[in-house]
């Protein structure tokens, strides 16, 4: 199958040089690299013609006439690759040599795999790390796999992409305001459509500084715990963020309505799970807004029926559950 690269770029001079290079470095080299530049004032366009002219693969490098943003700038990249299977990569990272050889053994193994995630080491500007990886924080948090969505480590088949890009218009909102994004998308939809597959071992360094993108407490490089849970969310209940997930799961619903024979001709047949899974965390959320905003001495019966449903599931489980006990309404 041939392999893709789709690399979303903006002001990315002080580390893209080394993501390229990584790049070039793979046991499977890559059939081409997409970069799409959202407007950059720096040497990331010099710095990319340099590497293009000596890249052992086709570099195609599109200056986008205006600011797309974060999301639509990864997606217009995305549906630009002419690739079996596509990469998305952030322009700050650092690849292991075998990561697309893993990733393209994986889906050439596994037919009914559209999305496949890999675990990566948390390091600082300079790769420094202590082995700590994204997936080892968020296990330890209680959430497993299914919080690692970044698209720097996420591969797909073109076809999932072109089954599901571009995301609705409807979700313009959610993307102004990060509640949705391509690579959430991409792998949401894939988790609900239960094709997605996940490689536990680290096939990246996943550098964090003070601009990220990403700024959720596991992906900082260091070992983190439920403590460090509990003094981040324990004196307040974030309402407003569940209601905007309320609103996320609104459009996934939508488009699972709108596509689900799209999908069966692809051969994928689950949106009557997904759409019955989307059902159930909306319930969930929406016990939880009811349950945070209600007295303690009313508080406790809900908070034990919503765990023995199992609502607690979409939180962090049972620490979810003691939060609600001691926080105030």
């Amino acid at each position: 199958m041939k392999i893709s690269i789709a690399l979303a770029s903006y002001n990315g001079a002080r580390f893209i040089g080394e993501q390229l290079r990584s790049f070039a470095d793979q046991s499977l080299p890559p059939d081409e690299l997409v970069i799409c530049d959202d407007g950059s004032t720096d040497e990331t366009a010099r710095i990319v013609a340099d590497f293009a002219a000596t890249a052992p693969f086709a570099v195609h490098f599109h200056a986008n006439p205006e600011r797309l943003g974060y999301a639509r700038n990864f997606e217009k990249a995305i549906l630009l690759c002419r690739g079996d299977i596509v990469f998305l990569s952030d322009q700050d990272d650092v690849w292991f040599p075998e990561k697309l050889a893993r990733v393209a053994a994986l889906l050439e193994s596994d037919p009914s795999a559209q999305v496949v995630v890999n675990d990566q080491i948390l390091t600082d500007a300079e790769l420094n790390h202590s082995g700590i990886t994204k997936l080892g924080n968020l296990r330890r948090l209680g959430t497993g796999s299914d919080g690692l969505i970044e698209g720097c480590c996420t591969a797909f088949r073109r076809r999932w992409a072109q089954l599901l890009l571009p995301i609705p218009a409807a979700a313009d909102d959610q993307i102004r305001r990060r509640l949705q994004s391509h690579d959430r998308w991409i792998n949401e939809l894939a988790m609900l459509l239960a094709v997605r597959r996940v490689i536990d071992a680290p096939l990246q360094y996943f550098r964090r500084y003070g601009t990220n993108t990403t700024d959720w407490i596991v992906s900082e490089p260091r070992e983190v715990g439920v403590g460090d849970l509990v003094s981040a969310r324990l004196k307040s209940a974030p309402v407003d963020g569940w209601t905007d997930r309320v609103g996320v799961l609104q459009i996934y619903q939508d488009w699972l309505f709108a596509n689900a024979a799209a999908l069966g001709v692809a051969g994928i047949t689950g949106a009557a799970r997904a759409l019955a899974e989307l059902a159930r965390e909306r319930r969930s959320l929406e016990a939880r807004i009811r349950l945070v905003q209600t007295p303690l001495h009313r508080r406790l019966p809900m908070i034990a029926r919503l765990l023995a449903e199992g609502g607690y599931g979409y939180f962090y489980g049972w620490k979810s559950a003691v939060r609600d006990v001691v926080r105030s309404a």
